[in-house]
């Protein structure tokens, strides 16, 4: 097996999602590719499936940098942790039929990537995972941890 190159493909993968270039991104992964982030709650397969999922991301959010914090390889696999800042400027479809509109407000997240590479170190499956609720908050779209801020759109309950 061709040795998995972290150091490269983390400067690849940096470099292409600062640009918001998928193409660039989609070079590290196999063909048939299976992914799952919180996106796609079930494992998808493909290239373009990915590309769309992308696609997805990249349309929601600009002025995205992303920043290797931690690392761990082993042969075949790879374990990431970047931290990902971004401003919310489009609609994000979070499930079929549920979007949210653009906030236009920045959020910061840790993301944490776990990937299984093929014999050329290309990544065969790859399963993406942050704290969504952290995310929602710093949206504006769901209220922090013991507070008495109801979400947008609720009316408060009175006694």
């Amino acid at each position: 097996m061709a040795r998995f190159d972290a150091q490269r493909y983390v400067k690849d993968f940096e470099t292409a999602w600062n640009r918001n270039d998928p193409e660039a991104l989609l070079q590290h992964f196999a063909e048939n590719v299976e992914f799952q982030d919180p996106l796609s709650p079930t494992p998808r397969r493909g290239r373009e499936a990915a590309r769309e999922n992308m696609r997805a991301w990249f349309g929601a959010f600009t002025e995205m940098e992303i920043r290797l914090v931690e690392s761990v390889v082993s042969d075949d696999r790879a374990a990431l942790l970047y931290q990902c800042t971004a401003r919310h400027t489009g609609e994000l479809q979070i499930a079929p039929g549920e979007r949210i509109p653009a906030t236009n407000k920045r959020a910061t997240v840790d993301l944490a990537e776990f990937d299984a590479l093929d014999a050329q170190g290309r990544i065969v499956r790859t399963r993406a995972m942050f704290d969504s609720g952290r995310l929602m908050q710093q949206l504006g779209l769901m209220p922090a941890a013991g507070s008495t801020q109801q979400p947008p759109g609720r009316k408060p309950t009175s006694r």
